[in-house]
């Protein structure tokens, strides 16, 4: 907040007192005849205090600035990344960020074009400000080939005594119809190990969830971790549900989900929670980047316009935004997203508030 300061003026004598003077006399007190000697006036005001430097604005989470260029790109020809990289999920771990993200490999579906639901895998880059990003070499940390699962996406992620990456299975195969969420550890970042059961399954016919699950964002708060995930019914609707567990491991899904819901014709998508003070803060895919806020991570309030929109046409975000994942530095809120020029053509990019 900028503060503003007005500045008293000290009365000297009486050939300022017109100029200076602090209360204007009542009518009673009016006089036609002048004094006869210049009155003496004691000064009404002391010098203001020195002011404090202003502080530097913080953000608010709604204006933002975008990067002008993606912050991580695809890898070179054959690489595991090489046609496309999105749906970004960053944590803090020391003095570097940590950034979990999807690449494709350029498998190719019956038709010849990209596939949706195959060559995907996952990958991890660092970086010490958050522009400038290196893959780790021994990329991908995970990845589907030889398994009887087919389609692989990208949930979230923690450093929580180790590492915790939530992610997304799912295939047709074996009757396993739909996606569930599913965890890998790690105690480097480097040696994964999958955890060969979901950890969120679907919800029975009927329910919110009961086609598919989808991203999932974490957090950790005395002890319990907090999820806030998608559940996609029969009928394509897509809405935020929460869930919690004690341990990372075992989780119980809350009664009154979904949590946000924005109807059959608006899906909401991908979101990312902080929490500052005693406020959540989330940011989701709708149509755009939206965001929210509650006092207890259940009940939100959503603000009506999307924050952050896509680029213009022709930029390398002018396709779409989506795939939000937020991180607060106490003043400054940084924002990493999936940016694209059209489909299949996703790169990750980075805005700051303010």
């Amino acid at each position: 907040m900028i503060h503003k300061f007005s500045f008293s003026c000290f009365i000297i004598g009486a050939l300022l007192l017109a100029a200076c003077q602090t209360a204007s006399p009542s009518t009673e007190e009016v006089s036609d005849q002048q004094p006869t000697q210049p009155a003496t006036l004691t000064p009404t005001a002391t010098l203001p205090p020195t002011a404090s430097p202003t502080p530097e604005p913080a953000g608010d989470g709604i204006h933002w600035t975008i990067h002008p260029d993606p912050v991580l790109d695809v890898g070179p020809e054959g690489a595991w990344d090489q046609t496309l990289v999105g749906e970004p999920r960053i944590f803090r771990n020391g003095d570097l960020f940590n950034m979990i993200f999807v690449g494709q490999d350029g498998t190719r579906a019956s038709d010849g074009k990209i596939s949706p639901f195959y060559g995907y895998s996952l990958g991890i880059a660092t970086s010490s400000d958050g522009l400038a990003w290196e893959k780790a070499a021994f990329n991908p940390i995970l990845g589907l080939k030889g398994s009887e699962f087919g389609m692989l996406w990208h949930g979230g992620a923690l450093q929580q005594d180790g590492y915790f990456v939530y992610y997304i299975l799912g295939s047709t195969r074996s009757g396993k119809v739909g996606q569930r969420i599913y965890l890998a550890t790690s105690p480097d970042g480097q040696t994964w190990t999958p955890h060969p059961d979901p950890v969120i399954d679907l919800g029975p016919a009927g329910s919110y969830d009961d086609y598919t699950l989808a991203a999932s964002t974490v957090l950790v708060e005395d002890g319990v971790f907090k999820m806030w995930y998608n559940g996609i019914d029969a009928a394509g609707r897509m809405t935020i549900n929460y869930a919690t567990s004690p341990d990372g491991f075992i989780w119980t899904k809350y009664e009154g989900n979904p949590v946000v819901d924005l109807g059959p014709d608006t899906a909401a998508y991908y979101p990312s929670v902080v929490k500052v003070d005693a406020t959540y803060m989330m940011w989701f895919t709708s149509k755009g980047i939206r965001m929210g806020t509650s006092a207890d991570g259940i009940t939100w309030d959503i603000y009506p316009d999307p924050v952050l929109e896509k680029g213009p046409e022709g930029s390398w975000y002018g396709h779409s935004v989506l795939e939000p994942s937020v991180y607060f530095d106490g003043r400054v809120f940084h924002l990493w997203f999936t940016g694209s020029s059209g489909p299949f053509q996703e790169k990750i990019g980075y805005a700051t508030s303010p």
